[in-house]
């Protein structure tokens, strides 16, 4: 190919200059890279989709064989799912398994602490992040229905105090 010039300059021009480079080899027929970057982008597709069906350690694994090949082009992406994204799918489970007992019940100190715990999780912003809104929706009924009884136990209360006091 025609000679290049780099690209210099702010905190991508490296990254610029070997995506060029890898560029002009694709160009040229580079078979080897071809067969490389095709097995990237099957272990990339299957890290994801394992990562959106919430399945930790299957993600994991995808991505790590990303990050160990030489050449590839998705090595950095891949180390944010493995140093951020995985981490933080496996704390949302542990957060979920929390609360899934504690909304269950029916007191109001055990469903306000489900829902501290499904706040953690949506704030986490995971594959996980539906069914913590879906759970949230649960706890929230849960609390409107002891909200809902205690009013009505306060209502009856005061209409049979007024029935007493009538009564004298």
């Amino acid at each position: 190919g025609r000679p290049r010039k780099n690209i210099s300059g702010g905190t991508h021009g490296a990254d610029i200059d070997a995506m060029a480079t890898t560029i002009e080899r694709l160009k040229s027929g580079d078979a080897a890279l071809v067969a490389l970057l095709a097995k990237e982008d099957v272990l990339w597709k299957k890290g994801l989709k394992a990562y959106g069906e919430s399945k930790a350690s299957e993600a994991r694994k995808a991505f790590d064989e990303v990050v160990k090949m030489q050449g590839g082009q998705r090595r950095a992406d891949a180390q944010d799912y493995l140093s951020k994204g995985i981490p933080d799918l496996e704390k949302a489970d542990g957060l979920l398994s929390q609360a899934r007992p504690l909304a269950q019940k029916k007191d109001k100190a055990s469903l306000e602490q489900a829902r501290d715990i499904v706040q953690k999780v949506i704030a986490l912003d995971t594959p996980r992040t539906d069914t913590a809104r879906n759970l949230a929706g649960d706890i929230t009924r849960g609390l409107n229905a002891l909200a809902g009884e205690a009013a009505a136990a306060a209502t009856a209360a005061k209409v049979n105090e007024l029935k007493s006091g009538a009564a004298q």
